[in-house]
């Protein structure tokens, strides 16, 4: 690994919505090292009066990604990633939120539905919704009967699983006919991905229960109609020599239900999990304007994220690290698991590095 000259990692943290932007009283700044063969924390300082903080790397990796986090509230928020080639010595100002388990409501600004053909007279189904928090606090649960966010999915369905979001799956559960999460959701978007099957019937029926901004079904069968609902048809889009018909649309209020008819029964089999990564590729491509996000606010646990970029899956790795550090009793099993996830990220993130060099 090649070693570069010293750099310095020095910045601010600061509470939103206060007067002249008041440090959070007594916290620590970690400064993360985030390596394909290890990483972790490698220095932290506390905060001074005015929320600053100032650490250096003697000998920086230029091949890790450094950054810098801080605790407040029970939350963990992550700064930018930096490289030792192209390390600041200022860090952007990381600004930390109070908490709320009774506000700001969290919406749905997007919400993108795909249905693949089943065998066993089953559809696949993919959702990915993205869940917005527009005030200046950190909404966290307040019981099991104050959940952060709760809604509707179809009736019937089966076979229900988490994938790769940004919260944890721990924190995501059905309940009956329902979706909870409990995780927090700091202001900003969060994604959240799952998959289910559900009888391979005539209707794709789809429970409306709040505002969308923006709803987009993705449907295997070309030639399904709307039946009900404020969507348009948008066309056809071919993915992976798979052809979906394309309808969207902003669903301004709550109630009422979306219907789709299918022009005939379940389609030949496929395999869904093989496809989930290229087709919740394919709908954050048809969402990019959306999907933009501010860098900090990022929550601990990590759960399943897997961002695409190196930034993003850096800050994965490092809120990995820090969840396993600060577990005081770790077994066999947590240890594994913790192993298994970061291997996975270390891929990504050199498949993502990778391309990043190969761009002109």
């Amino acid at each position: 690994m090649a070693a570069a000259q010293q750099f310095r990692a020095a910045g601010r943290i600061v509470v939103a919505g206060t007067p002249d932007s008041v440090p959070p009283s007594g916290a620590w700044a970690v400064l993360h090292e985030v390596r394909m063969q290890g990483g972790g924390a490698i220095d932290s300082v506390r905060l001074d009066a005015r929320g600053r903080y100032r650490m250096r790397v003697a000998v920086p990796d230029t091949s890790a990604l450094y950054l810098v986090s801080t605790t407040y509230r029970g939350i963990t928020y992550f700064s930018s990633a930096m490289t030792a080639r192209r390390a600041p010595d200022s860090v952007p100002t990381l600004v930390v939120y109070d908490t709320s388990s009774v506000a700001p409501p969290i919406g749905v600004a997007q919400r993108h539905v795909v249905v693949r053909g089943g065998g066993s007279g089953r559809r696949s189904v993919l959702e990915l919704l993205v869940l917005a928090n527009a005030g200046q606090q950190t909404r966290i649960a307040g019981d099991d009967v104050r959940p952060v966010w709760v809604g509707r999915l179809p009736s019937r369905l089966a076979d229900f699983e988490v994938g790769e979001s940004d919260v944890s799956a721990e924190a995501v559960a059905r309940v009956g006919d329902s979706l909870v999460v409990t995780a927090p959701v700091p202001p900003g978007q969060k994604q959240l991905v799952f998959t289910y099957t559900l009888p391979a019937g005539p209707d794709l029926v789809l429970p409306v229960d709040q505002a969308v901004g923006r709803l987009l079904v993705l449907l295997e069968d070309t030639a399904a109609t709307l039946v009900e609902g404020p969507l348009q048809r948008r066309g056809v889009e071919v993915f992976e020599d798979a052809q979906f018909a394309l309808f969207d649309g902003p669903v301004p209020a709550a109630g009422g239900q979306v219907v789709f008819r299918f022009s005939r029964p379940g389609l030949p089999a496929g395999v869904m999990v093989a496809i989930v990564v290229g087709v919740v590729a394919l709908v954050l491509l048809l969402a990019v304007p959306l999907l933009r996000r501010p860098p900090a606010a990022v929550v601990v646990p990590p759960g399943d994220a897997t961002p695409a970029l190196p930034r993003e899956i850096a800050r994965a790795i490092a809120r990995l690290d820090a969840e396993f550090e600060a577990q005081s009793d770790r077994t066999p099993d947590a240890e594994s698991v913790y192993r298994e996830r970061r291997q996975a990220l270390k891929a990504r993130l050199a498949a993502a590095l990778a391309a990043r060099e190969s761009q002109p």
